[in-house]
């Protein structure tokens, strides 16, 4: 098939390629969002949000679906396909401004369709920091962790400290006070996820100076003897120009309850950001 695009702009095209799927049955897939009022809403026409993530949702979109994907921003990611109930469900990190959103779904025959694209704006600048942690397994707890310290402090990790002064944001400490002035100076940790299906994320409006060390705890395996956990660490996410760097470690199951070491974002008092190395002390 051959076609003529103008890529001076977006351009939409149909290539009429041929499948022997079913065709899907949308009314059982949803996006949808938390909303101010950490109230359930579906997608709205303005496809509007204040949260960094949103909610997916499919259920026998197929009479069998053997595999599906989330295509976010053209970029495809694997979503665990529960074949006993024919469902699947995700919460998965926006990025900032207007994201597009597709499922693709395969039946049992390897044949599949894709559903129409999907409109979500993310309404947020600036975003300094937007870090993500997922992982290659349906089931288990990963935890992401971000301590903020001075370049003179030690790097070191423990599990659950909340109280002011410890620099700390997790699950257990959402919105801390205490990383800068005022809360685009403060990170807030907005889903509590670290699985396959379920991502954990990170996000703050305005880094100050300091060493933001990021940590990973293995807060359950579900069993898995070897579970590969992803860190997405996106900077300026607001701008024309962000930065993106993806980490990755592997933890087997003897190291469950534990604190990963992953990175270091410095940012050093003209504002000038950098990855690092910091040696953990235990």
């Amino acid at each position: 098939h051959e076609q003529d695009l103008d890529l001076t702009k977006d351009t939409t095209m149909d290539v009429e390629l041929e499948t022997q799927a079913e065709s899907l049955d949308l009314v059982y897939f949803e996006i949808d969002y938390v909303n101010v009022n950490d109230d359930w809403a579906v997608l709205s026409d303005e496809g509007i949000t204040l949260d960094s993530y949103m909610y997916i949702w499919g259920e026998d979109l197929f009479p069998m679906m053997a595999s599906a994907s989330l295509i976010l921003n053209g970029e495809e990611n694997p979503l665990y396909v529960d074949t006993e109930d024919n469902d699947f469900w995700a919460y998965m990190a926006l990025r900032p401004g207007l994201n597009t959103i597709q499922v693709r779904v395969w039946d049992g025959e390897g044949w599949a369709r894709t559903t129409p694209i999907q409109t979500l704006t993310w309404s947020i600048d600036p975003l300094d920091l937007l870090v993500i942690l997922d992982s290659d397994q349906p089931y288990g707890d990963l935890d992401l962790h971000i301590t903020k310290r001075s370049s003179s402090e030690a790097n070191s990790f423990v599990y659950a400290t909340a109280d002011e002064g410890n620099r700390h944001v997790f699950w257990g400490n959402q919105e801390p006070s205490d990383f800068g002035i005022g809360p685009d100076q403060n990170p807030i940790c907005d889903n509590d996820g670290g699985s396959l299906e379920d991502q954990e994320i990170i996000y703050l409006k305005e880094l100050t100076p300091g060493d933001y060390h990021i940590w990973v705890y293995a807060y359950s395996l579900d069993g898995n003897a070897l579970t590969e956990a992803r860190v997405q660490v996106i900077l300026d996410g607001a701008t024309d120009n962000p930065t993106k760097k993806v980490y990755q470690e592997d933890f087997t199951l003897s190291m469950e309850e534990e604190g990963v070491y992953f990175i270091t974002l410095r940012v050093d008092k003209s504002g000038t950001k950098s990855f690092v190395h910091v040696e953990p002390t235990l």
